[in-house]
């Protein structure tokens, strides 16, 4: 395989590393800002088109079908395709393959995957209220296929979240910036759930089979770190008296069950939960949608999570 192409993305594991990053058009700063302010103030741009860009800020990399479900549209998903080039155009948008070759076009039969363009940072500055939009660069959209996998499985983790229980999301952000001391961890998001009279803190990693064996051991060393110190309280303690949630997002059931090792015997975390790529698809508070680690026994048991039940589901 050159390239990954549609046919041949069947899931984001199929993403491997090293793979290199082929735009749509080259970034240029020649974007002209006060005519996209202008479209957006006429009606040209649309608040649909603005939600676009602003899921792209978010989460930096998205498949068509996870923007087609984020932002709810009724618009089926050609004609969704057909904005999405129209955005291209405007440079709000940019769009990439994933190849092993140094390619300089992007083949027709390729899977594409969208990301921001400086006309969507001139958008969101002006009708937004993203402030870290100001720090943004088109630099930030050149990555390794590593974190492009990495986005796309939050950005699936959400569209689960809000398909399954939306009235109880109070706050998702993807990569928060967490200092322990002299050392930052970037935990692929934090999550804070409405439960009842309760607030439920939950933090995420996504882990990649690639990295079991590897760097995987000295994430959950920061974890233990930031969960069982008191650590934590910096930033989840203000109306809480419970550390967060360790939610763990692998590509199969054999990667969570080595990560789950990890997390206990390195980590030493206890209250962690693990799920997968094709796990996550169902509702999240069904048994089986997530995972958890019995140490006795070194192997994982499906559960389910009441506290991921809509609100209205016993009503």
């Amino acid at each position: 395989m050159k390239y990954i192409t549609k046919d041949a993305f069947t899931s984001i594991s199929v993403i491997e590393d090293d793979m290199n990053q082929v735009f749509h058009h080259q970034w240029s700063r020649n974007v002209y800002k006060n005519e996209i302010i202008k479209m957006k103030h006429e009606g040209s741009i649309t608040e649909e088109d603005l939600a676009v860009a602003k899921l792209l800020f978010r989460f930096r990399f998205a498949t068509i079908e996870q923007l087609h479900e984020a932002v709810g549209t009724s618009k089926d998903i050609n004609s969704f395709y057909s904005r999405l080039q129209k955005l291209l155009t405007y440079r709000i948008i940019n769009k990439f393959m994933l190849s092993f070759n140094h390619d300089d076009k992007l083949y027709s039969d390729a899977q594409q995957f969208y990301c921001l363009d400086i006309g969507g940072q001139h958008l969101l500055t002006h009708f937004s209220n993203e402030e870290e939009v100001l720090d943004w660069f088109y630099i930030q959209s050149i990555v390794t296929s590593e974190i492009v996998a990495k986005s796309l499985m939050v950005f699936e983790f959400y569209n689960s979240f809000m398909r399954t229980c939306p009235g109880k999301i109070a706050y998702f952000k993807p990569n928060p910036v967490i200092r322990l001391g002299t050392k930052t961890m970037i935990p692929a998001f934090e999550l804070t759930l409405k439960h009842q009279t309760q607030i439920i803190y939950f933090v995420g990693e996504v882990l990649r089979k690639q990295e079991v064996s590897t760097v995987f051991r000295d994430k959950a060393l920061k974890w233990n770190q930031l969960i069982n110190t008191n650590t934590w309280k910096k930033y989840y303690g203000h109306d809480n008296s419970m550390p967060p949630v360790l939610l763990a997002i692998t590509a199969d059931d054999v990667s969570a069950s080595m990560g789950s090792r990890i997390i206990h015997e390195t980590g030493e975390i206890a209250n962690f939960r693990v799920t997968t790529e094709e796990r996550v698809k169902k509702p999240l508070y069904e048994k089986g949608s997530f995972l958890r680690y019995l140490p006795e026994h070194r192997q994982l048991k499906e559960i389910k999570i009441r506290n991921f039940e809509p609100d209205n589901m016993n009503q």
